[in-house]
């Protein structure tokens, strides 16, 4: 067999395989896969809450006590799930988002009662493809964002609030960021906690945490994400979006984030032309903002919603 012959096997080989691993590495990140059990404290892994397991362990046996109610929203085929919390005498609506991978009950169980006080009813989002919502495929806030929109007018309809609040953490930040220049009158603050950039540096995150060679797999994922989906993530820069967001939003972000290093949040923050602020938490890793520095965080939370309440 001549060497050209060999090559050419070789090659043909290579090529083969890193088809096969993309694949694979496409279905790993994209996919639903296996449920991650509702009651696993993943938060206790990922934030804050390593610091402080005791608390952790109360805000989830307060979560679980709560009088909640089911809500579905059906569209374009799918079933989407949220847990609705009245506040007496509220007339006011928090709409939480969650992020990748994980659930409401993990990642806010501890902030709940805080957003009470401020005079909110609370709606906790299942992202598609996560919890009780149906759907297979995850994409990081692209198509999440008319889910939010969805969202937003089935509780305008449903409840008549006076305002709406949105809150999103990682994924659930990016996706209300995404949808902030199209949601309705009724949206009067937004807050991003550890939202990224853009959805493309999200996902290399993700290969490398799973250990596949950065190149050539990122070239291939993206090709089976558009000959699947026909998404592509190069289309969606969150900090070109935001220069035509109107609602004032509150970027905050943890300076440990490994996992959405937290320059994300200041390319976000500084396309936003006006209505903005920022809060930086020194220690804090991802999502984990609240929980390490809770007394800042809500006073942040209560001088955003004072300055912005009749813009």
């Amino acid at each position: 067999m001549s060497s050209w012959w060999i090559l050419l096997i070789v090659v043909t080989s290579l090529l083969f395989i890193t088809f096969i691993v993309s694949l694979v590495c496409y279905c790993l990140v994209f996919y639903r896969g296996l449920e991650i059990d509702y009651k696993i404290p993943l938060e206790f892994r990922l934030s804050g809450y390593r610091k402080d397991k005791e608390r952790m362990l109360k805000d989830f046996a307060w979560f679980d006590q709560q009088p909640f109610e089911d809500l579905e929203l059906n569209y374009r085929n799918m079933k989407l799930h949220s847990l609705y919390l009245k506040t007496e005498g509220a007339t006011k609506v928090a709409i939480f988002f969650h992020g990748y991978r994980d659930s409401a009950r993990n990642e806010f169980s501890g902030m709940i009662s805080f957003f009470q006080k401020l005079g909110y009813n609370i709606c906790l989002v299942s992202q598609r493809s996560h919890g009780k919502s149906s759907g297979k495929l995850i994409t990081f806030g692209i198509r999440e964002q008319k889910d939010c929109i969805k969202w937003i007018e089935f509780i305008n309809k449903k409840y008549k609030p006076d305002e709406i609040l949105l809150l999103g953490i990682s994924m659930g930040a990016s996706t209300v960021l995404m949808a902030s220049n199209k949601v309705p009158a009724t949206v009067k603050y937004i807050i991003a906690d550890c939202g990224y950039a853009c959805p493309d540096e999200q996902v290399r995150y993700i290969i490398n945490y799973l250990h596949f060679p950065m190149y050539p797999t990122i070239w291939f994922v993206k090709f089976w994400l558009y000959i699947f989906t026909g998404i592509k993530f190069s289309n969606y820069k969150i900090p070109e979006m935001l220069k035509k967001t109107k609602v004032p939003i509150l970027f905050i972000h943890g300076k440990k984030d490994k996992m959405v290093p937290y320059y994300n949040t200041l390319m976000n923050y500084d396309e936003k032309p006006n209505n903005k602020e920022l809060l930086l938490i020194d220690n804090a890793p991802h999502a984990g903002s609240y929980i390490y520095e809770t007394e800042k965080y809500q006073q942040a939370v209560k001088l955003f919603l004072k300055k912005y309440e009749k813009k």
